[in-house]
Formats: C-alpha cells, structure tokens, sequence
C-alpha cells in the first residue's frame, strides 16, 4: 500500500504533533535537492539527522526484524573491517577511515526516520527539485559557460554530478506515481523533471553511469504489479529506440562512447592505452588482479593499491602511464585490493540486505521500494567502473538516501501513516 501525495502546505501547517516530522522531512529533502548543486547543504543535513539519530537511539527503544539487523550488521562490518585494518597493519588514518565511516552515521539516520517518519511528499519536493536543479545546471555549465563536461556544484566530479543525476531523474519517475492526480498530470510532472534529470547526466559526459540505464528503466517498469514481462519488453525496446534516437542527435554522446569498442578491441591486441577512459581502466585493473592474486584472503592493506601498482610498473608489468592514479576505478577490485574476501563480502553484503529489505515491501509499498532498488542497482553499476562510495557526494548521498528509503518502509509498515501525507493507503 502506497500513500499518495497530497501536497496541500495547511493541512501540513495544522496536524497536530507532526512539527517534528516535518522538521524531519525538510532535512531529508534537502539531501536529494541539494547532493549535486550545493552539498554543503546536503553535509549538514546529513550531520543533523545524525544528532537526531543519536538521540533517538539513547531515548527511544526500538526492536527491528531480522533484515533490519542484517542491514544494521552489515553496516557496522565494513567501517570494523577497516578499523582492524588501520589499527592492525597500515597504521590509523582518520582519512582513511572515512569512506567506510559514512556507514555509522547512516545507522542512527537510519533509527531516527524509522521511529518517527517524515511527510513523504517532501521527498518527492526534494528529488523533483534535484532534477530540475541538475539540468538546468548542466544546461548553464555546457551551453552558456561553454564547459566540455558539467559537473554541477562537485567540486569538479563530473562523475557524480552524472551519476546522481541519472538517479534522480529515475526516483523522480517512480515518485510521481504516488501523485494524488489523474493519470495524465502523473504523466506530465514525471517525464517533465525525468528529462531534467538526464539532461544533467547527459552534460556531464558520464558514459559509465549510462550503462545503468537499462536496468534502472526494468525496475521502475515492475512499479505496477500487473505489468507482464510481455509489456515491459515493449517499454524496454521503446527505450532502447529513444536512446539510440539522442546518441543519434548528440555529438557530444557520441564522441564519449564512439571511441570505446575501438580501444577496448585495440588494447586486448596490443596491450596499448589508447584514451583516457576504457584501456586505461583495463590497464587499473589488470594491475588489481595482479595483487589481488597474491593477497586474495586479506588484502594489502587500506589504500595500498598506488604503492603495489608502482611495483607492478618497476617491473614492466603495468604500463607507467597509470602512474599517477591511487585507485583502479572498481569498487570491487578496490575492496579486494585491500581487504581480500573479506572487503568484498562486506561490500556485497551493503547492497544485498538493502536490496532483500526493500525487495520485501515491494507488494506493500511498490514505489519506495522501487526507488530503494534503484539507487542500490545505480551503484551497483557505477562502481563496476568508479568508486561511488570513494566521493564524498557520491558517498553520503547513497548512505543517507538508503537509509531514509529503507527505513521509510519500515515506519510505514510498522506506524501508522502521518495524516498529513495521504488520503488513504491506496495501490497504484
């Protein structure tokens, strides 16, 4: 069962007691609207969610399902995981810890929404005005100010401003279902800041994300409960025919991915790097499994991987022109490199329990467990050719926005609906 938005701002103004859910909600909006335009904003609402979580965990018992703790469990094992790792062998680094240290803010981010909820349609407010944000971001940026590649208010991360808002324009689709509208309004405001959101990826010239499209297309098709496999293969070919149709118009896109089969094709004869993405990514990953094949149980240690690469290019191995790279652009050799089997079950371990929670509301709650599914299947595409979590945008957007979703799910099924938020809980 879903709640439909009903964005009526006196019937927010006059619930009784939701003051607090509300403060609540306005802090989680801000985390999609302002992830790629002004984190900085996003980095304090995250900080205080956090201080709320904390204070949430001291004062308000709660008891969790099995999944709960598995998410929790699995959460905890990752930043414990590096802090043996730093503690043991490479020696602290509060730097260093602080990828895998995004986890134990989001457990009490996590706590805090679950006991309380928020209005969820000010999620939705938030993610529509990420999307519009983004691409009227990287609209400026690539056609006024003349930028080969717009990156948004990251500091330079083409990469994440691309990433997230591929995302977002996705979530933004799926949440317009829970419209209080008519079908056609639903239509129109969803496809509307679904363009925004890939004219924001489109700028940014981050091929790598794109590859996640088809898969973030299937799981917002499976929305609807009675679409068969037959009808959402008809929407698969459609998109895959649109897609084709703005590679066509787009000199831009094509000049970012006309170049990859020959280089690909060029460096498996050769061994040569010939661009500065495809080969040389080959290039990063060849020299991971080289050390990953010499410490596949425990690693080399954190950020050990410049340091062995380096030995690997002394030896005439690895081609010097990776040199100055630190990481080899996968999230998975990159855990591998540097904690073995065990970095990547806790790796894999993140995405599979959030995706078994939300996977479990899918009957319940179709459109928020949809969305969870798509940020966890967003980055579990972009870090096959990047490390998401490596980013500080990339990073505490997917640790903050998981939390929220999942635990969203569990308030709902567990508390009951704010008044506010819904009419009733009614299927799509």
């Amino acid at each position: 069962m879903t709640p439909l938005l009903n964005i009526n701002v006196t019937r927010l103004k006059n619930s009784a007691g939701s003051a607090y859910p509300i403060l609540i909600g306005l802090l989680v909006a801000s985390i999609p609207a302002t992830a790629i335009t002004m984190p900085i904003i996003m980095y304090y609402s995250a900080l205080i969610l956090f201080v709320l979580g904390v204070l949430t965990a001291l004062f308000k018992q709660q008891t969790f399902t099995t999944t709960e703790w598995w998410i929790i469990i699995a959460w905890l094992t990752y930043p414990a995981l590096v802090a043996c790792d730093l503690l043991l062998r490479t020696g602290w680094n509060w730097s260093y810890f602080q990828d895998s240290s995004r986890f134990l803010i989001g457990i009490p981010i996590f706590l805090l929404v679950r006991n309380y909820g928020f209005p969820i349609v000010l999620l939705f407010i938030g993610v529509g005005i990420g999307a519009v944000w983004a691409g009227s971001m990287g609209l400026y940026q690539k056609f006024f100010l003349l930028w080969p590649r717009s990156y948004g208010g990251t500091n330079g991360g083409e990469i994440s401003f691309g990433n997230i808002s591929l995302l977002l324009a996705f979530l933004a689709l799926a949440m317009s279902h829970m419209l209080n509208t008519n079908n056609k309004i639903k239509l129109v405001i969803g496809m509307g800041l679904f363009a925004f959101g890939i004219i924001g990826s489109i700028t940014s010239g981050t091929k790598g994300g794109w590859m996640s499209s088809p898969f973030l297309m299937w799981a917002l098709l499976s929305i609807n409960p009675t679409r068969t496999n037959i009808t959402k293969l008809k929407w698969m070919i459609s998109f895959f025919v649109v897609c084709a149709l703005i590679w066509w118009l787009s000199p831009h896109i094509q000049s970012r991915v006309n170049h990859i089969p020959i280089a690909v094709a060029h460096y498996f004869e050769t061994g040569a790097i010939t661009d500065g993405s495809a080969s040389l990514r080959l290039e990063l990953w060849k020299a991971a499994l080289y050390i990953i094949k010499d410490n596949i149980l425990l690693g080399s240690g954190t950020q050990s991987y410049a340091f062995e690469m380096n030995t690997l290019i002394n030896k005439g191995i690895i081609s010097s022109k990776v040199a100055a790279l630190s990481g080899p652009h996968n999230q998975y050799l990159n855990l591998l490199v540097q904690y073995g089997i065990l970095g990547l079950v806790s790796l894999l371990s993140i995405y599979i329990t959030a995706l078994l929670h939300c996977t479990a509301f899918k009957k319940h709650n179709p459109v928020l467990a949809i969305c969870g599914i798509i940020i966890v299947l967003g980055y579990l595409d972009f870090n096959l050719v990047d490390n998401m979590w490596g980013v500080n945008t990339g990073g505490v957007f997917f640790v903050v926005m998981v939390a929220i979703i999942s635990a969203y799910l569990s308030h709902l099924k567990y508390k009951p609906a704010p008044i506010d938020t819904l009419n009733n809980l009614a299927p799509i």
